[in-house]
C-alpha cells in the first residue's frame, strides 16, 4: 500500500514505524520512503492476517508522532554539508545505469552506460537537483531513483 504523508504535517516517518488505523489497531510498517522533500510518500508493509484489499484512496491510516522526523533533516539548515569528495559522481552514476540495464530491463540493450546516462540526463525532470531547484544534478540517489545536486548528495550520505 502506498500512502502520502499530508502536507499540513511537514515531517518524514522513520523506516519500520508501526503504522495504526484511527482505531489504534497495528496494520503493518513503513516499508519505504520515497518522494520530494515537498510530496514525502511512504509503502506500508502488512503485519501476517492483515488483509489491505478493502482499501481505496483517500482511506487515512496513522503513525505516532514519535515516529516522525523534522524536514528540516533532510534539508539544507545553513550548515555547510559534509564533502563528498572529488569526482565520483559519473562512476555512481554509470554503475547505477548499469544496475538499471541489467537488472530492470533483463535484456542486452546494446546501450552503454555512459550513452544511457546521456539519454537520461536529457529528460526535463532530470535537469533539476529532486530536493532542491539547483540545475544539472550529478548525482543518482539509488534509494529513491533521483538525481541530485552535489550538495544534496552530502546530505544523503550522512
Amino acid at each position: 500500500m502506498i500512502c502520502k504523508v499530508l502536507d499540513e504535517c511537514g515531517k518524514v516517518p522513520y523506516f519500520n514505524a508501526p503504522i495504526y488505523l484511527e482505531n489504534i489497531k497495528k496494520i503493518g510498517k513503513v516499508d519505504e520512503v520515497f518522494g520530494r522533500v515537498d510530496h514525502v510518500m511512504f509503502t506500508v508493509k502488512p503485519d501476517p492476517g492483515v488483509g489491505l484489499s478493502g482499501w481505496e484512496k483517500g482511506d487515512k491510516v496513522f503513525i505516532g508522532p514519535d515516529k516522525l522526523l523534522p524536514l528540516s533533516r533532510f534539508t539544507d539548515t545553513g550548515k555547510k554539508a559534509g564533502g563528498g569528495g572529488r569526482g565520483g559522481g559519473g562512476r555512481d552514476l554509470r554503475i547505477f545505469l548499469r544496475f538499471i540495464l541489467t537488472i530492470v530491463m533483463r535484456k542486452k540493450s546494446g546501450v552503454s552506460p555512459n550513452d544511457l546516462l546521456r539519454k537520461v540526463n536529457r529528460l526535463p525532470g532530470n535537469k533539476v537537483c529532486a530536493d532542491c531547484p539547483e540545475r544539472l544534478p550529478q548525482y543518482v540517489n539509488s534509494a529513491f531513483l533521483t538525481f541530485v545536486c552535489t550538495n544534496c548528495a552530502g546530505i544523503h550520505r550522512r
